[in-house]
């Protein structure tokens, strides 16, 4: 994103995001929860402009990996409480719908 910033642009405005001046990106995010275990996406995604700022949690599974409902569940809860704008999946499998997840979490990016 960092090197083709329109192509980050582009993507990222589907899903709310302003077109800020940068995207910044950051790897392996960590959460510990309250028994002391970690969660940790991928990544995140910031993008401000102004005084607005969209933020998301992201989780990749590359080749036969598959997303896991409980896994992007966690991260969605996650999202929630830190307030994130949302929760960006990508992976080999292909979706029935535009927006929709492959799980059976069911439910889409608004």
């Amino acid at each position: 994103m960092h090197g083709v910033p329109e192509f980050g642009h582009s993507l990222l405005r589907e899903l709310g995001a302003p077109k800020s001046p940068s995207i910044d990106t950051f790897a392996e995010i960590r959460f510990k929860k309250a028994d002391g275990k970690l969660d940790i996406p991928d990544g995140a995604i910031v993008c401000e402009r102004g005084t607005k700022r969209w933020t998301c949690l992201v989780e990749v599974k590359t080749g036969t990996a598959a997303l896991k409902e409980e896994q992007v569940g966690r991260y969605v809860e996650i999202a929630r409480e830190q307030e994130f704008d949302g929760v960006l999946t990508m992976s080999c499998r292909v979706a029935i719908e535009v927006f929709q997840i492959p799980t059976k979490l069911g439910f889409y990016v608004s």
